[in-house]
């Protein structure tokens, strides 16, 4: 795929896969320019700067919404989602650039889902990364407000974007909120309180309990938990040929 960003034509490679022991589809993209040259979350020491990590997410959105959410006679063999799920500010421009699609293509959007894990990293980002998205901020209302401090904030961008804000618990979805907790954000969220949800983020006790899990081979309870994982803890090391 090409994908055009800061007014020059990227090639992205883009790798369809299935979750083993299923037939559930799995797209990986790539580019070597941008995509793959970083870790899997934001740190100083995945790349040079900060501001590096901010474009690299920044062309992700962008190949996203290109090459999933702006279906054409080209697009045939890839699939065109009913939503798009974003997560935290690495993906919070998503739902702005599919928008700003929809305005020009006029065909039916993709809509889009923004979850907030840690509202305290927003992503701050120089206003320059709007038009290297290939988006007018003079015509788009959000982009042009965010910017009257020079900058733009990808969550905030995803919070007011988004068909729905959803966090990883009810509480937590109360808690930003309010000015304590919102990161200067709160205001906004209350504004979007209709379309916000908490869904508690956990794994499930019926299928990962130590108790009955098949996988381990000393099974144990709250009662003896110390004891079990230290067996099972033995049985790996042997397993493996590790010195106990």
């Amino acid at each position: 795929r090409t994908i055009s960003y800061a007014g020059k034509e990227h090639e992205v490679d883009v790798y369809l896969t299935v979750l083993p022991n299923t037939n559930v589809p799995v797209y990986l993209v790539d580019n070597a320019e941008f995509i793959s040259n970083g870790g899997i979350y934001y740190s100083p020491e995945t790349m040079p700067s900060p501001e590096l990590e901010i474009e690299r997410f920044a062309f992700f959105s962008k190949a996203i919404a290109d090459i999933f959410a702006n279906p054409s006679d080209t697009n045939q063999e890839i699939f065109v989602p009913d939503l798009i799920h974003c997560n935290d500010w690495h993906t919070g421009m998503v739902p702005q650039i599919i928008q700003s699609h929809s305005r020009f293509i006029g065909k039916p959007r993709v809509k889009t889902i923004f979850t907030i894990h840690n509202l305290a990293y927003q992503g701050f980002s120089r206003i320059d990364v709007a038009e290297k998205l290939g988006i007018d901020i003079r015509t788009d209302q959000t982009l042009n407000w965010d910017a009257q401090d020079d900058n733009l904030d990808f969550v905030l961008q995803g919070i007011v974007g988004a068909d729905f804000v959803s966090t990883v618990s009810k509480r937590y979805s109360e808690e930003i909120q309010t000015s304590e907790y919102g990161e200067g954000l709160e205001e906004i969220l209350k504004s979007r309180k209709s379309r916000l949800a908490g869904v508690l983020n956990g794994i499930s006790y019926d299928i990962f309990s130590p108790q009955n899990d098949a996988h381990l081979l000393a099974k144990y309870s709250i009662m003896d938990w110390k004891t079990g994982k230290a067996e099972n803890k033995a049985l790996l090391q042997k397993e493996l040929g590790i010195e106990i």
